[in-house]
């Protein structure tokens, strides 16, 4: 019965709208289930003591996140990491640290993956998205690096200078998958607004398979610890696997 009810998963999601419709015909709602719950993209709270705090289950295809911008803004270069302002420092009465002893909610997406490209491309361009050029490149141009941006970071987490912070960072996340060795990124960048996004460039100097089965990703952000895995067979999109 397990296994059968695994079998059934894979084929919802095989049979889910990023592969039955080209994304110049997905509404809205389709480019948000895509950018914060698909294979590529997850809503996850934690707990600053590094407890995971599950928002999700059975079903990885729950409720999208609503009132962050971020999410719908693609960024203007092809890594899909432009930076727009870096971290500040928190100041006294900074709303963010009222939060900080609560769940923390965030989205994880592989920003790199065609899929996610299309999304953001048709959340920021809407119907015009199949026909804008400055669309047409953002989705057509590959990125050289697996890009993993974990969206939603409260600025008390992230306090200190952009340098400081990104050699951090670049110790502290890692990508692997079953006996391979654990790949640090080789850069980081952020996107600050009323949260801080960061975006994680990781080389594909070793380039994951589908007989990988799973990615982990992990990243240490004190004292907030994610870790999150992904499930490489449902991350297939047009024959082909998209990281």
């Amino acid at each position: 019965m397990i296994g059968a009810a695994l079998g059934l998963a894979g084929c919802a999601w095989a049979a889910d709208l990023w592969l039955s419709r080209p994304f110049a015909e997905w509404t809205d709602k389709d480019a948000q289930k895509i950018i914060n719950a698909s294979p590529w993209a997850r809503q996850i709270s934690v707990m600053p003591s590094g407890a995971r705090v599950p928002s999700y289950s059975g079903d990885r295809r729950g409720s999208t996140l609503e009132d962050n911008p971020a999410i719908m803004r693609a960024p203007t270069n092809a890594e899909n990491a432009e930076v727009t302002a870096k971290p500040r420092e928190n100041q006294a009465g900074d709303d963010s640290r009222q939060i900080a002893s609560g769940p923390v909610k965030l989205v994880i997406q592989w920003r790199s993956a065609l899929p996610v490209r299309q999304a953001l491309a048709r959340a920021k361009f809407g119907v015009e998205a199949a026909t804008s050029a400055e669309a047409k490149q953002f989705i057509e141009t590959e990125p050289s690096d697996y890009v993993i941006a974990v969206i939603g970071i409260p600025r008390a987490f992230l306090s200190g200078d952009g340098e400081s912070l990104k050699k951090t960072l670049m110790e502290r996340a890692t990508l692997s998958a079953g006996g391979k060795a654990r790949i640090h990124p080789s850069e980081i960048q952020f996107r600050a607004g009323p949260s801080i996004d960061v975006f994680f460039a990781f080389p594909r100097t070793s380039p994951f398979t589908a007989e990988d089965k799973r990615v982990e990703f992990v990243v240490k952000l004190d004292p907030l610890a994610i870790k999150e895995d992904f499930r490489l067979r449902d991350m297939m999109f047009q024959g082909k696997l998209e990281l």
